[in-house]
């Protein structure tokens, strides 16, 4: 009964990881890895990723988890379970073997330990096998090739935006853009193209809601750094730091010198940033096609620049280099995966969903309207519906 048993959990064992090599039809391609497209997901009353379920209950979501996640558990239980059934016929046939008198006995407990010895380095060296060939492997990460797409960036995508601009009639045109840099949308054609496969933005639903979020948090894409506020502005964008906004404003000189302490006002002592003395908020201000702000994002992005674009760069001493186009669409790419972005915006092309990608992404609502205006443009040119 036992090797029965035994040979069950063997067979599903290899059965569920063999149909990795089946479905996903890129083992030898060298970006493997990095493709997680989705195949046992989208079934009815499951949610879409893994990183779902770790924050449903606080954004009171479903919290039913997908069915790889099921198999991974079944996979990862089916080892255990066999090595330990494996261990229990070694001992059963090294007892048997031992204490029996007759020729069968020994014949019959020889026979249990050379099949529990087998199957155990079978069992083991399968799975360390399939770890060393890919660690996803036995994670069951399908690539469906018929559920991704190569989305080609045309100068018409990035000439769709309608960007809301904030009240500037206080601060001079020459003033507002300090440390920053204005581009042709369509300059950054390559970068955006490269970023959409590192991100594995690779479906028209996941593709219109990033495009719907960089457009709009980059004004159009022809602006990477956070622009410095006019105190009216200022005060319509933070309406929760009135207060501090109101002491800035009482206690500063020209136009550019109020923005600065703007931004170490409202920034200052959140988001990994120092006090507002320390000029933590204007340094790490909003910067980049996602607009990453505060000194724990471009930490953040510091250390998964070289992960993901295979060259190192500082952005805690650099930071005016994520408002340059290539780093500052880099910067995005990496907001959006640290975010958990795709998995939510495979929730669908609805508002409920745009405005759960914009939470993650902003923080809070601001400019809803417009971010969810702009999605349905792109979702309609890709037809993402």
């Amino acid at each position: 009964m036992l090797k029965k048993i035994f040979t069950i959990i063997t067979i599903i064992f290899f059965s569920l990881s063999f149909s990795n090599f089946i479905f996903a039809g890129n083992i030898g391609d060298s970006n493997y890895q990095k493709k997680n497209s989705i195949f046992l997901e989208n079934l009815p009353g499951l949610e879409n990723l893994e990183s779902e379920t770790k924050t449903a209950f606080k954004e009171g979501g479903n919290t039913a988890k997908p069915l790889r996640m099921y198999i991974n558990w079944i996979i990862k239980t089916s080892v255990i379970l066999g090595s330990m059934l494996a261990v229990a016929l070694i001992i059963y046939g090294g007892i048997k073997y031992m204490t029996s008198v007759a020729f069968t006995g020994k014949t019959e407990g020889k026979e249990y330990l050379t099949n529990a010895l087998g199957g155990l380095i079978f069992l083991i060296g399968g799975y360390i096998i399939f770890i060393q060939i890919n660690p996803n492997i036995l994670k069951l990460n399908f690539n469906a090739a018929a559920a991704a797409i190569n989305i080609e960036v045309s100068d018409q995508y990035l000439n769709m935006g309608e960007a809301e601009e904030p009240d500037l009639s206080s601060v001079n045109a020459g003033d507002i853009t300090e440390g920053s840099v204005t581009f042709n949308p369509s300059s950054i054609k390559p970068t955006l193209q490269e970023v959409l496969a590192v991100a594995e933005i690779n479906t028209p639903l996941r593709f219109a809601h990033f495009m719907a979020q960089s457009d709009h948090e980059s004004a159009g894409f022809t602006l990477l750094t956070e622009r410095y506020h006019s105190c009216t502005s200022a005060k319509r964008t933070w309406p929760k730091r009135i207060s501090q906004i109101n002491n800035v404003c009482s206690n500063c000189s020209g136009k550019i010198d109020c923005g600065r302490k703007i931004f170490n006002a409202v920034y200052g002592n959140r988001m990994g940033n120092g006090s507002p003395s320390t000029g933590d908020g204007n340094k790490y201000r909003g910067r980049g096609i996602l607009q990453a702000t505060g000194k724990s994002e471009y930490s953040y992005i510091t250390r998964q620049y070289s992960k993901y674009f295979h060259t190192s760069k500082d952005f805690i001493k650099n930071p005016d280099l994520l408002g340059q186009p290539e780093d500052g669409i880099r910067s995005g790419v990496l907001i959006w995966i640290q975010k958990g972005g795709n998995a939510k915006a495979d929730r669908g092309a609805t508002r409920s969903a745009v405005e759960a990608v914009t939470k993650a992404i902003n923080g809070g609502q601001n400019g809803i309207e417009n971010r969810w205006k702009l999605f349905q443009k792109y979702c309609k040119e890709v037809n993402c519906n």
